[in-house]
């Protein structure tokens, strides 16, 4: 008997080392694909600036002088027709521009609004909704991917690609919006799917847990009718002992 309890607290000690595995791994499975996905994405829409900031003619904007006199600039004009172009035929992308910085304020070149929108920025317009992940490019020259951050326009990911001259210095930056919602919606699709592949590890775990104890409750069952039928037949025995006896 102690040998039938001591198997049954091995069995049980092990069905739970199994859930605890479970439990462990796909937790970590859950967020190595959160964090994969997120690496990913981030790796996709940075490409993405590249190849857009790389199809600019961005010596133009040796022509302009980020203020309203822009207007009349053809330069200005090539550069929003391009911009423009960018935003509409990528559906990822919100908003596409350049600006720069003059006395540590933002103003911007172009973007890719169409000037009947509420949303166009003239060239010249201030920035004032920059903080400071906006203008670190100026300082560091390097590129960008921001978290969510929301401004007049909505709540966006910017990925922002500084413009170097031959000296070194950064005269401008080429900056694209995405959409928050479609990006988080992305990752959140597969930590989704990841996680529905857990809960059915946990259910096929249950389900055999379940049969499990089902088995262990038909063995003492059987167990305890053959001991039952021993017994019986043990008294039946010292009772005819006993007739004989007598």
């Amino acid at each position: 008997m102690k040998r039938i309890n001591s198997t049954i607290k091995k069995l049980r000690r092990t069905e739970f080392i199994v859930l605890a595995a479970i439990l462990i791994g796909g937790s970590l499975f859950v967020y190595n694909t959160w964090k994969k996905n997120k690496s990913s994405q981030r790796d996709e829409v940075l490409q993405i600036a590249r190849t857009a900031k790389a199809s600019l003619p961005l010596y133009l904007l040796e022509d302009l002088t980020a203020t309203a006199n822009d207007t009349l600039n053809p330069s200005y004009k090539i550069l929003k027709e391009r911009l423009i172009s960018l935003a509409s035929t990528n559906p990822q992308v919100s908003f596409a521009y350049l600006f720069t910085q003059k006395e540590g304020r933002i103003y911007f070149y172009a973007d890719s609004e169409l000037e009947s929108s509420q949303d166009y920025s003239p060239p010249g317009q201030e920035f004032s909704e920059a903080q400071e992940e906006d203008r670190q490019p100026f300082i560091d020259g390097k590129e960008r991917i921001t978290d969510p951050l929301t401004d007049r326009w909505g709540t966006w990911i910017t990925i922002y690609i500084p413009v170097v001259e031959k000296n070194g210095k950064v005269s401008s930056v080429f900056g694209m919006d995405f959409d928050a919602k479609s990006w988080s919606s992305s990752i959140l699709h597969d930590v989704f799917k990841s996680v529905i592949l857990v809960l059915l590890a946990l259910l096929v775990w249950y389900f055999q847990y379940r049969i499990v104890i089902k088995n262990r409750s038909l063995k003492k069952m059987f167990e305890a009718t053959i001991k039952a039928d021993k017994d019986l037949q043990i008294s039946e025995a010292r009772t005819r002992s006993i007739t004989d006896s007598a």
